[in-house]
C-alpha cells in the first residue's frame, strides 16, 4: 500500500516542479478535518458562528422582489421571473439558525 508521496506545490522560476514528500495518512487526515463538518475543530466553528451573527444582524433589505425582478429582466431569466412573489419570499426571509 502507498504510504508515502509527492505532493506537487507548482512549478519555480525555472519551470522545475516544486514537491514535497508526505504521508498519505496526514493528507487523508488533514482532508477529513477540512470536509468532514463533524471533524471542523472548534475554532472555526466559533468563528464561523461570529461571522453568521454578523451577518444576519445587517438590517434587511428592503423591496427584495422588486430588485429580483430587474435582476430576472437584466439577465433574461423569464421563467425565474414569472414566479418572483415565491422567491421573494424566501429571499425576505430573515436567518432563523
Amino acid at each position: 500500500m502507498l504510504s508515502r508521496w509527492e505532493k506537487a506545490h507548482g512549478q519555480d522560476p525555472s519551470g522545475n516542479t516544486i514537491s514535497e514528500s508526505v504521508r498519505v495518512m496526514d493528507e487523508y487526515n488533514r482532508n477529513r478535518s477540512l470536509i468532514d463538518l463533524t471533524e471542523q475543530p472548534q475554532e472555526i466553528k466559533d468563528l464561523m458562528d461570529q461571522v453568521i451573527v454578523q451577518a444576519v444582524q445587517k438590517e434587511p433589505v428592503r423591496d427584495v422582489g422588486v430588485h429580483f425582478m430587474k435582476f430576472c429582466a437584466k439577465n433574461d431569466l423569464t421563467n425565474l421571473n414569472r414566479d418572483a412573489n415565491d422567491h421573494a419570499a424566501y429571499l425576505n426571509r430573515g436567518y432563523a439558525g
